[in-house]
């Protein structure tokens, strides 16, 4: 075996398993693994009325009954076609965070928004913007003061999306644990003095190593979900 054989098997092998590190830890997830709405429904908030003024139109909403006490009403509005939201709080509130889930016309999520505030005017937040195309959003108050804070599970991870991750990792572990069974048997054919394991112990090593790798990976990501999404 020529040295040059030598070392274009072994970097074969370390490309191979820095490419797989790469698609498992950060290409698969960035295509697969977008978030949700976690309940039935998109929203349980109730529009008020429509309202018109000289800049643009909004729409006023009664949030949950469960956060009413702090937030008894908010507007989504449009100026000069550009989204916005401010919520009505209690007189006696002065810090809030609270989280905007976004979705468009079709009941598709598009973005989460957390926002923090110590409010200058009681009674009122500021305008926040929003991706112009919302079409209505839900209002999820995490902390008010000292006296509210919520960490219900609003978003998550599409379940689709975290089939079809678990999918492309399986299937890619066991591609290129063959990779590497072709490589290593080559070389030991050419050095000897190790042996390889069968191909069939292999695919069957690969398939139980894709399958908790995909498990680590989606236990990260629940763990961002409830420590950074819904938190």
């Amino acid at each position: 075996m020529t040295e040059l054989s030598f070392a274009q098997s072994i970097l074969t092998i370390l490309a191979v398993s820095v490419i797989y590190i790469y698609l498992v830890a950060s290409v698969y997830p960035w295509l697969t693994m977008h978030l949700s709405w976690c309940k039935k429904k998109p929203y349980t908030e109730r529009g008020l009325l429509r309202v018109r003024f000289p800049e643009g139109r909004g729409i006023v909403y009664q949030p949950d009954p469960r956060v009413r006490r702090y937030i008894p009403r908010y507007a989504l509005f449009t100026v000069e076609g550009k989204k916005y939201i401010r919520l009505r709080v209690d007189q006696r509130v002065n810090y809030i965070r609270y989280d905007v889930v976004t979705f468009d016309r079709r009941g598709r999520l598009l973005d989460v928004l957390e926002v923090a505030e110590r409010l200058v005017s009681a009674g009122s937040t500021r305008a926040v913007r929003l991706p112009t195309a919302t079409a209505y959003a839900s209002v999820i108050p995490r902390r008010v003061d000292g006296e509210y804070t919520g960490k219900e599970m609003a978003v998550g991870y599409s379940p689709l999306g975290v089939g079809i991750f678990t999918g492309l990792t399986v299937l890619t572990t066991v591609f290129v644990g063959v990779m590497l069974h072709s490589e290593l048997s080559y070389l030991a054919a050419e050095m000897g003095g190790f042996a390889v394991a069968g191909l069939g112990r292999v695919l069957v090593a690969s398939l139980l190593l894709g399958i908790a790798c995909s498990l680590w990976v989606l236990f990260m990501h629940y763990l961002h979900a409830v420590r950074r999404i819904n938190r």
